[in-house]
């Protein structure tokens, strides 16, 4: 008897350990990579995005990009970590060319995208928010952030995420157009 209780104890202890661990890893997973810890900009390009499809239908925020010989399009959440540093540079940016991206804010809700948009003082470009994020990943199966998908008359060209403005701006950066295409090849 006293056996039985023994192993019985010992299954559940083993159990609790496993339990913990678990939880431990989720909350370490949830925990922003302080900056300084940070290996450096990243810019990748986003698998499974749909390279050149042009949208069967799009935001009148964001409908100048069906037409424009180039367009940016940053699509930034107002759940992501990575999202509000950029926002973060955004503001501290004096670059010009910020009213040239268009802004698409993946969000739970219209007033957290607003709140995000005012926040980081991005009313200067064109903004869109896509609550649950449905209208960017129904028409380009993008589904993170934040991407920064470049167009070319309406067609999507490179699908990058990334997690510097200024890294961002280099890559595109070619003395020529505001916003050159880049291949997957230079990233």
């Amino acid at each position: 008897m006293i056996d039985l209780l023994f192993a019985f104890v010992l299954l559940f202890m083993a159990a609790a350990i496993v339990v913990l661990f678990a939880m431990l890893g989720e909350l370490a997973s949830r925990i922003p990579q302080p900056a300084r810890l940070h290996s450096g900009p990243s810019i990748k390009p986003v698998e499974g995005a749909r390279i050149g499809h042009v949208a069967s239908w799009w935001p009148t925020q964001l409908a100048y990009l069906k037409e424009a010989r180039d367009g940016v399009l940053l699509v930034l959440s107002s759940a992501c970590a990575s999202c509000e540093e950029i926002g973060v540079q955004f503001r501290k940016s004096e670059d010009p060319r910020i009213s040239g991206f268009g802004i698409l804010m993946s969000c739970g809700n219209i007033e957290s995208g607003h709140d995000f948009i005012a926040r980081h003082g991005l009313s200067k470009a064109s903004s869109y928010i896509d609550k649950g994020g449905e209208w960017v990943r129904g028409e380009f199966n993008v589904m993170m952030s934040p991407v920064a998908l470049f167009f070319r008359e309406g067609r999507l060209q490179t699908a990058l995420v990334f997690d510097d403005l200024d890294a961002l701006h280099k890559l595109t950066d070619d003395g020529q157009s505001l916003y050159p295409i880049p291949t997957v090849a230079n990233v």
